[in-house]
């Protein structure tokens, strides 16, 4: 923000969640005095704005869609809560948002987010991307647990959360969380671990594969049947 005519943009995972981390954001910066001074602020739902007056610099708000940086040019883009986005509007929002910096020499593009699941198919495609090291990639992974570290064990919270080693939580939240969401759900959460299957219950590919029925069909079906389970309450 203090390099002259810098231009940042953010998005999260719907509008409404963006505007509320502005607001929080423009709270913070209107209570920095005498520092506040220097920031002009707009608070319209949408088009949250904090501007840097001296150097004409800013960091603005944009809904996770696909029209709404066309036309603009940016130095950075911050996509956080990626794992929310699948494919369909993930690669409709790199279509917009890469010809916002084709001018802009500083450009760079922030994906960022937790581990998902079988449905987060656009972070997974980034995460992808950089874990092979793929031209243009960076990949920076803060706090990942090894696959086979249990989410119980509080000796693996201490060595890779980097809450606990700040002091910005404690083990007793932690230990409450893991009742709370179950170890699948809080290694996922706490320790980026992916899963493999979506919170609504559908399967991934690779359980479904493991599922199938090994033996051969000796003869052709006069009849074919699929047959499905519903959870009574429908929940899955």
């Amino acid at each position: 923000m203090y390099l002259s005519g810098y231009r940042a943009a953010y998005t999260e995972k719907t509008g409404h969640d963006v505007s509320l981390r502005f607001a929080d954001w423009i709270e913070q910066v209107e209570a920095a005095r005498p520092w506040s001074a220097r920031f002009k602020t707009r608070k319209s739902a949408g088009t949250e704005r904090i501007t840097f007056s001296p150097r004409r610099s800013f960091v603005r708000a944009f809904p996770p869609s696909p029209d709404k940086l066309r036309g603009d040019a940016m130095d950075l883009v911050i996509m956080d809560e990626a794992q929310h986005h699948d494919d369909v509007l993930g690669l409709s929002l790199d279509a917009s948002i890469g010809p916002t910096m084709d001018t802009r020499p500083r450009r760079q593009l922030f994906i960022t987010g937790t581990a998902g699941d079988v449905t987060s198919t656009y972070f997974r495609r980034h995460y992808a991307a950089a874990k092979a090291g793929a031209p243009g990639y960076v990949l920076s992974e803060i706090g990942t647990w090894p696959d086979d570290a249990d989410p119980a064990d509080e000796n693996v919270w201490h060595a890779h959360h980097p809450g606990l080693r700040a002091g910005l939580t404690d083990v007793s939240a932690l230990r409450e969380n893991l009742g709370r969401l179950g170890p699948d759900r809080f290694a996922r959460e706490y320790g980026n671990r992916w899963a493999l299957m979506a919170e609504d219950g559908i399967p991934g590919l690779a359980t479904w594969a493991a599922r199938a029925w090994p033996a051969p069909v000796e003869q052709p079906a006069r009849r074919f049947v699929v047959a499905y389970d519903v959870a009574w309450d429908r929940s899955a």
